[in-house]
């Protein structure tokens, strides 16, 4: 046991570290040039065609960072761009199968992870750790914000966030530091 660690530093790592095993299957597969903000951007788009507009909106970043990171997937083979016939300003984003297969590859290193977690935890164990990492994402209060597939991109916290959070006790007394994580398309 890491006695020594604290819980939101354990978390965090673990997070970090399921992030890098999930990059490392897509870079085997050939997706060599995705990032994890990227897979914010997949995760809004299999709800369907979305503007550029509409995804910073609900994944709170700039218009601007957002028209970069569309440019880089479009660029990449991950997202296609077509114009509204109704409307010759509007311009939906839609994903390619070279998306769905990057998809598709991060989930099935994701359901192995979950099995190698199963084998090493047990049934009970597994399902004990599932109920309480959605507690946990339920107090923290973004289990909406995960289930409608809109969590944020960019894991700094906010200058509203940063104003209503304290130091941590780890963090006051020197404790281990955590690390910022972010997560590979769900």
């Amino acid at each position: 046991m890491l006695h020594d660690v604290d819980t939101p530093s354990l978390l965090s790592l673990a997070g970090a570290s399921v992030d890098a095993r999930v990059l490392r299957a897509l870079r085997r597969a050939g997706h060599t040039r995705l990032r994890p903000r990227h897979g914010y951007v997949f995760q809004r788009l299999l709800r369907g065609p979305q503007s550029i507009s509409e995804l910073a909106r609900d994944l709170s970043v700039s218009q601007q960072a957002m028209s970069k990171t569309v440019a880089e997937l479009r660029d990449l083979g991950y997202v296609a761009v077509t114009q509204s016939s109704d409307d010759l300003r509007r311009r939906s984003l839609e994903l390619t199968e070279h998306a769905r297969d990057a998809i598709e590859c991060a989930r099935d290193a994701r359901v192995h992870l979950a099995r190698d977690l199963l084998g090493g935890l047990g049934e009970a164990d597994h399902a004990t750790l599932r109920r309480a990492l959605s507690v946990l994402l339920e107090q923290l209060g973004v289990a909406e914000d995960v289930r409608e597939r809109r969590f944020p991109p960019d894991t700094h916290l906010t200058e509203e966030a940063a104003r209503n959070t304290q130091p941590t006790r780890a963090a006051a007394s020197g404790g281990a530091s955590s690390t910022s994580s972010q997560r590979t398309s769900r």
